[in-house]
């Protein structure tokens, strides 16, 4: 697991870049945020649709930071799953503080269930964004489904005794 800082000014001179809203509360991100250069090279999970509806449906608000009928799919034939990058604003947080545990914890459940035995069981892939004050700490899991359970124990460098 791997946690890095990003200014809040960065980010929003990223999200202007690509053409993208900066999110209200939760919001799912292209997988090359870091590396496209524009709004039409932008690159979506796959599975970020069923993603998204699991969410709503089970009552998390999530912001659509672009036109979700332009959006492109990127089909990874690997046995990685690259889940999609969420942000989580500060707005999000405060309002919600256990909203990155319960959002793993949906998704944990939800690919348990889709993917069934153990031996079908793809490796994932997890970024997401953080908001605290003036930055984003950007977290980064790359293992087993069963380990979204860890990654959502990290501590932010600003909590003492909270978990997220």
């Amino acid at each position: 697991m791997e946690v890095t800082q990003i200014s809040s000014a960065e980010m929003q001179r990223r999200l202007q870049l690509l053409g993208l809203k900066e999110p209200i509360r939760l919001a799912l991100l292209p997988l090359n945020f870091d590396t496209a250069s524009g709004n039409g090279e932008l690159h979506y999970a796959p599975i970020s649709k069923e993603i998204e509806s699991l969410l709503r449906r089970n009552g998390t608000a999530v912001d659509s930071l672009d036109s979700n009928e332009d959006r492109l799919y990127l089909d990874n034939r690997s046995h990685d799953l690259f889940l999609p990058i969420l942000i989580f604003s500060l707005q999000c947080i405060s309002e919600n503080p256990d909203i990155v545990s319960i959002t793993l914890d949906l998704m944990k459940t939800y690919l348990f269930r889709k993917f069934g035995k153990l031996e079908d069981r793809p490796n994932v892939r997890l970024r997401y964004f953080r908001g605290h004050g003036d930055e984003y700490e950007a977290i980064e899991y790359n293992g087993p489904i069963e380990g979204l359970s860890e990654v959502r124990k990290l501590k932010s460098k600003n909590e003492k005794n909270n978990s997220i």
